[in-house]
């Protein structure tokens, strides 16, 4: 307000008694009666002098200790005297503005920018009490509060805390609802899926997805190298017993057997391979004509060392003895090429098939004594084996006609014989041949002239210088 008013307000609110001149703190100076009032210039000049200081729209207000000049003043004390504010009306009457008694917060109530009368009627919201100068809200609900309720989504709730049924001026409901597609960030699946009877949910690279079901029983899921799965052709056994294989017993069948078929005819044939736990590998595989339902049974045990094992031809195996056994024979010893031949029950020898013996008479023999025989060609064979023997001499007597004997024989045992006459001047070839078995000497043939003893075995009568011979060779 202007200063000069200020001044004028002050002096006209000076009460006479001296009482009325020291105000309080929060308190103003104030005419309220129409008792004579008497001059204190001394007094008023401090008062006159702040309220003449003070800045525009101020007036001068008494705090604790002192006075100063506020926009702001604020009426009463705490804990002594309530603050009010009074209008008297120009006939009768008085209208005071005060708080309610008690313990208070610090509240501020905003006048409307707009011109107009406070109502007493229940039909606005604040009511002003003609009687009392009480301020209500009759409409508002503040005595015992108004609900907060609530309606959830199906997959979105919400629980109200604190005192929900009394907890605002007026009613109010939140309705929750869902909008868009959850993250997967947030435990979503960032997209609108359509279920699938039997469907697997995957990931894409942003969202979730499903894999539609399949009407074939027992397939299998595939990935798809980081791209969309997908259901396998092939079926696949629900359960697999133990000691069985998986194995395609037809096209895109999976089962498990005992007895799976490896193969197929017109196709690949069937083949088992196993790895060396070092290095190399060996397959077992069939003919490519494979017999009708061929089936090898296997022994119950291991066998002995240096069995083989034997087929009955029905497909059952047995571990058998080799035909032959025992030490090779210490008269002689196998070399690469031979065989082994049991020379007797438990003795093998090394045979070469094959081997030859040869003689052929150098020089001529005479047969000088009519008792005795007379060695021609002879093979140094050795004492075993089986030898095919051949050979022939030429014979002849000068002094005339005679009667010869002739045998083929190992010093002991006579392989072939027979018995010959000569003519006088003339050569007589005889040939002789027979086998034997492990001979107990070189084999050779022996003559006697049982006539004379002018007789020969004549070894080059032909003049070719073979005319006697013998051939051996070892059958077995």
């Amino acid at each position: 307000m202007p200063k000069w008013l200020a001044a004028l307000f002050l002096v006209a609110s000076v009460s006479s008694a001296g009482a009325q001149a020291q105000l309080g703190a929060g308190q103003l100076w104030a005419n309220d009666t129409n008792a004579t009032r008497n001059a204190r210039a001394t007094n008023l000049s401090p008062y006159l002098d702040q309220a003449l200081n003070a800045n525009q729209g101020s007036i001068p207000n008494r705090g604790a200790s002192l006075w100063a000049a506020t926009r702001t003043p604020v009426l009463g004390l705490a804990g002594t005297a309530v603050g009010s504010l009074g209008f008297e009306n120009a006939t009768s009457g008085r209208v005071t503005l005060s708080p309610v008694v008690g313990v208070l917060g610090s509240t501020a109530i905003g006048i409307p920018g707009a011109s107009g009368t406070l109502a007493v009627s229940a039909s606005s919201p604040i009511v002003l009490n003609a009687t009392t100068g009480n301020l209500t809200c009759p409409t508002c609900g503040l005595t015992s509060g108004a609900a907060l309720t609530k309606t959830d989504d199906t997959n979105v709730t919400l629980t109200l805390g604190g005192s929900p049924s009394t907890a605002l001026v007026n009613a109010a409901s939140l309705t929750l609802g869902w909008t868009g597609n959850l993250s997967l960030a947030r435990g979503g699946s960032n997209a609108a899926l359509t279920a699938s009877n039997g469907g697997l949910v995957y990931s894409t690279a942003s969202a979730f997805a499903i894999l539609n079901g399949t009407a074939t029983a027992n397939q299998v899921p595939l990935s798809g190298s980081s791209t969309t799965p997908s259901w396998s052709t092939a079926t696949y056994p629900a359960t697999a017993a133990a000691g069985t294989l998986l194995a395609a017993a037809s096209s895109n069948t999976i089962t498990a057997t005992a007895t799976p078929t490896l193969g197929a005819n017109g196709g690949t044939g069937g083949q088992v391979t196993f790895n060396g736990s070092t290095s190399g590998s060996v397959a077992l595989r069939v003919a490519a004509a494979a017999g009708t339902s061929t089936v090898f049974q296997l022994p119950a045990t291991n066998g002995t060392n240096g069995y083989l094992l034997q087929t009955d031809g029905a497909g059952n195996t047995t571990w058998v003895v080799s035909a032959g056994g025992g030490n090779v024979s210490n008269t002689g010893t196998p070399t690469s090429g031979q065989i082994a031949v049991w020379t007797n029950a438990t003795t093998i020898q090394g045979v070469s098939i094959g081997t030859t013996a040869t003689n052929i008479l150098g020089a001529d023999v005479n047969l000088n004594n009519t008792s005795t025989f007379f060695d021609g060609p002879s093979c140094a064979q050795g004492t075993s084996g089986t030898w095919l023997v051949a050979g022939q001499i030429l014979l002849s007597d000068s002094g005339g006609a005679s009667a010869m004997t002739v045998k083929l024989w190992d010093g002991t045992t006579v392989i072939a014989s027979t018995i010959t006459a000569t003519v006088a001047g003339t050569n007589l070839p005889i040939s002789i041949s027979g086998i034997l078995a492990s001979p107990a000497a070189n084999i050779k043939i022996s003559v006697q002239d049982l006539t004379r003893t002018t007789g020969k075995i004549l070894f080059n009568g032909s003049g070719l210088s073979k005319d006697s011979i013998l051939s051996c060779v070892r059958i077995s």
